[in-house]
């Protein structure tokens, strides 16, 4: 696809190694299940982005993994959780404010707010 010009996004949890030919932009979207982080460190390097969902309850374990690992703010997208367009705008004020407050990017779940939770869009 890279030979043909087709521009690339590779979207990943990082739990599990990143190939280092891996082409395009690497997208790492880290997960904290059971009141932990799974994420590899050594994919650090590999990613060009780091996308957090969040819930307002969520904000002091982000930043946490964001000061531990050292990655630069100009890296970091939030995303407002929520799997209709009610849930997402009900997060999406507080998700603003940290975003301001941090100088991360926040990003909706565009679909989402298009069509719902309508799959296959």
């Amino acid at each position: 696809l890279e030979k043909m010009s087709f521009f690339i996004q590779f979207e990943t949890s990082g739990k599990i190694e990143i190939p280092s030919e891996t082409p395009g932009i690497i997208v790492c979207s880290p997960k904290f299940l059971n009141e932990k982080w799974h994420f590899l460190d050594s994919n650090i390097p590999r990613c060009d982005f780091f996308k957090f969902v969040a819930n307002g309850k969520n904000f002091s374990s982000i930043l946490n993994f964001i000061k531990r690992k050292k990655i630069s703010k100009e890296k970091i997208y939030i995303m407002p959780e929520g799997s209709t367009k009610e849930e997402q705008l009900k997060k999406m004020i507080g998700v603003f404010k940290f975003c301001k407050e941090y100088g991360f990017k926040m990003t909706p779940r565009l679909h989402v707010l298009c069509f719902g939770n309508k799959k296959g869009v």
